[in-house]
């Protein structure tokens, strides 16, 4: 389950987040007690599922994108398979776990080289697509969902329990009125020294199979964008008139 994985965040925004130093203690908001189980959560959850149209998500078997301006994704969801690219470096990769092959300026790699490779486009992938999709994952046992108001604003605060990569995470979802779709979300994890960050979800677009993704954060005075953003029923439907994955099918 993605949510297992969760917890690393984009290199950029750490670097910036470390920058601020001292001035992150001043920032930091404290992590809000649990508010409301039960019914309530339940009931924000699904309307942030059905408003995001997570079943036409599971009708989205492939997807591409480009995650701020640097890493390229290809993501075959019906097989797991992935296809990061960054520089010079490609890697095609399973999803599932940290096994992969790597090409560096156009020539594969081997031994340390491909172990770091790959160890980078895995956290690359983890990060980069649960700021692409992280709605899947709500209803997951180890997921704790409650209702918490913040500055009188009424939001689904969603914790990640034991078993992940960053255990006890959490992240606090501010909706539209209008569409019910998440405005913003507030982090509470272990990597940002800023507790509490707030990070807003706009730019939203509807994919042809009608899910809907948000393409836009503003995180500060920082902007992430996920642009050329594109999904379908089969990679064909995404522009591969071949597999890109064949070197991986059909390796080992």
């Amino acid at each position: 389950m993605m949510w297992k994985r969760v917890g690393r965040v984009a290199l950029g925004f750490v670097l910036v987040m470390l920058a601020l130093g001292a001035v992150s203690v001043a920032l930091s908001k404290s992590r809000p007690a649990t508010g409301f189980e039960g019914p309530p959560a339940q009931e924000m959850a699904d309307r942030i599922r059905e408003a995001v149209h997570l079943d036409d998500w599971q009708k989205t078997k492939a997807i591409r994108f480009t995650f701020g301006g640097r890493n390229q994704h290809v993501w075959d969801r019906e097989r797991g398979l992935s296809r990061v690219e960054w520089g010079k470096n490609v890697v095609l990769q399973r999803t599932d776990r940290r096994v992969g092959r790597a090409w560096k300026g156009g020539e594969e790699v081997y031994g340390k080289m491909r172990e770091k490779l790959v160890e980078k486009a895995w956290s690359s992938f983890i990060n980069d697509t649960f700021w692409l999709q992280p709605f899947d994952n709500l209803n997951d046992s180890g997921v704790t969902r409650s209702v918490v108001e913040i500055k009188r604003v009424q939001g689904l605060f969603i914790e990640y329990g034991s078993g992940g990569v960053t255990p006890g995470d959490a992240y606090w979802w501010e909706l539209d009125p209008e569409t019910n779709r998440p405005s913003a979300w507030r982090m509470w994890v272990q990597i940002i020294p800023i507790g509490g960050l707030k990070a807003t979800w706009d730019g939203w677009v509807q994919l042809p199979t009608g899910a809907w993704i948000s393409t836009s954060h503003q995180i500060g005075p920082t902007r992430l964008e996920l642009t050329e953003v594109s999904g379908g029923t089969s990679l064909a439907s995404i522009g591969f008139d071949e597999d890109p994955f064949d070197p991986l099918v059909n390796w080992n």
